[in-house]
């Protein structure tokens, strides 16, 4: 008896540790599987950043090529410049003076009162001479346009270009008739 006892129980000793054996590897292999899977989601995601930077450095490609400065014209007449360099055209745009200042209580200083003047639309390669421009101080003036694809952009008097939120009703219409166009030579 004791020897068909101890033959049972190698058999059951045997397929328990297979048993054990092989859940431990299907355990293993899960592992190994969700490892796997994670790295994958990581370079997914990693993939997924590059193309909305990508894609962030493009949209900004075209605003990126809209600039505006001064200048002063031969009989003393402060002129405001607006160059859209870029291949698409600038949807509409505003220009801001600063024509007065105002006492702000809150903030317990002078501010600058802004007067507006729109373009219209801005034709690929083409700048506007926009004026005469009435300021109380040269070099404070900014541009708000709308680039091709409908986004709002604001170019500060120091030349940073930053997206800002819509709002700017009215920007967009032709080009308004009395300003001085010019062909641009480097654009796109």
């Amino acid at each position: 008896m004791s020897e068909g006892g101890s033959g049972g129980r190698g058999r059951i000793d045997g397929m328990h540790w297979s048993t054990v054996v092989s859940t431990a590897s299907a355990g293993v292999g899960l592992i190994l599987t969700a490892v796997v899977t994670c790295f994958g989601v990581l370079t997914a995601q990693d993939q997924l950043d590059q193309a909305r930077e990508q894609s962030e450095e493009k949209l900004q490609e075209q605003a990126g090529r809209v600039t505006s400065w001064a200048v002063r014209e031969k009989n003393g007449d402060l002129m405001q410049v607006v160059a859209n360099r870029s291949l698409d055209p600038v949807l509409g745009a505003f220009v801001y003076a600063p024509t007065g200042r105002k006492w702000d209580a809150q903030e317990k200083r002078n501010r600058f009162v802004y007067g507006v003047t729109r373009t219209g639309q801005i034709p690929p390669c083409l700048s506007v001479k926009i004026g005469p421009i009435e300021t109380v101080s040269e070099g404070l003036s900014h541009l708000v346009f709308v680039d091709s694809s409908g986004r709002t952009w604001k170019r500060e008097d120091t030349g940073k270009l930053v997206q800002v939120e819509p709002g700017y009703n009215g920007t967009q219409g032709p080009l308004l008739k009395g300003w001085k166009t010019e062909k641009l030579a480097d654009c796109g």
